[in-house]
Formats: structure tokens, sequence, C-alpha cells
């Protein structure tokens, strides 16, 4: 493997998990949002909670095959799922 391949996919892999690190910020965020805003009911954050389980098990999953691409995928779509659920403009 050549010196500037090896470098690409280094570069590729460290871009990948900022953004990893970014999306479970933003999941933390939201679900922090999410369990300190009295608006929300029970039932919200029974949904959230399944959610988020589901989401570590989809996650665990992808992290364990090696594949980020797919693990971002996951926190990517969790994300959009909080946001149309809970924007309240349906």
């Amino acid at each position: 493997m050549s010196e500037e391949f090896y470098n690409y996919k280094q570069d590729y892999s460290n871009l990948l998990e900022q953004k990893v690190m970014a999306l479970v910020g933003m999941i933390k965020v939201l679900n922090e949002d999410i369990c300190n805003n009295p608006t929300f009911q029970q039932e919200d954050l029974e949904l959230v909670q399944q959610k988020t389980i589901e989401l570590i098990e989809q996650a665990n999953f992808w992290e364990s095959q090696g594949n980020k691409e797919r693990f971002c995928y996951e926190l990517t779509k969790h994300i959009k799922w909080i946001l149309k659920t809970f924007s309240g403009n349906e």
C-alpha cells in the first residue's frame, strides 16, 4: 500500500471519527433537552428511550463490523427522527 493511499485512508478515518463524535454530541444535547423539558409527556420519554435503545444496538453492531459509515448513518437517522417527531411542525 502506498504511503499516499495510507495517508488518505487515515485522514478519512479521522474525519469519520470526528463526525461520529459530533453526531453523538448532538444526540446528547437533544436527549438532555427532552429529559429536562416539562412539555414532554411520559409516553414521549418512553418512546425516546426505546428508540435510543434501538440506536445503541444498531450502533454497537455497525461499530463491531468496523463500518463507521453505517454507524454515522444510524446516528444521523436517529437525529432526524427526533427532530421530525418532536419539532411541532406537523
